[in-house]
């Protein structure tokens, strides 16, 4: 079981997308093991219940939201990157991070981008912390 999540010249819209995300074996058989349903619906309908979204809803922004984390913490990486390398590998980074924003304006709603983006630090601030808590 092999993730590509810290290879950031990958950060094209597959990369990004849970599509497109590979499921070998080994990783069916963890996913059984530990999430039992009982403990993933509990969990799901606390949630919903607090949050008084229906579950389309719900499932809906998550999915755009994880999309837009996913976006975003490639480009950072790409930042950083492209600020430590010399200044003509540079210019490649910087190519992979307009492919990146023009995929992220191009794949869901603008007025929703722009909404995200404005929240953008508290957004991803919440998607590490959560990440973290989750061991990711």
């Amino acid at each position: 079981m092999e993730r590509s999540g810290d290879d950031v010249a990958g950060g094209d819209a597959r990369t990004l997308s849970f599509a497109a995300y590979r499921i070998d074996t080994a990783l069916l058989e963890a996913l059984g093991r530990g999430w039992s349903p009982g403990v993933m619906a509990a969990a799901h309908q606390k949630a919903l219940a607090a949050s008084g979204l229906s579950q389309d809803v719900v499932e809906r922004a998550l999915a755009v939201l994880r999309r837009f984390a996913g976006n975003r913490e490639v480009a950072r990486r790409l930042r950083d990157r492209a600020a430590a390398v010399d200044p003509e590998r540079a210019g490649d980074l910087r190519d992979r991070l307009e492919a990146l924003d023009r995929e992220l304006r191009e794949r869901d709603d603008p007025d929703t981008i722009t909404l995200l983006l404005e929240h953008e630090d508290r957004l991803m601030d919440l998607h590490r912390r959560l990440s973290h808590l989750l061991g990711s």
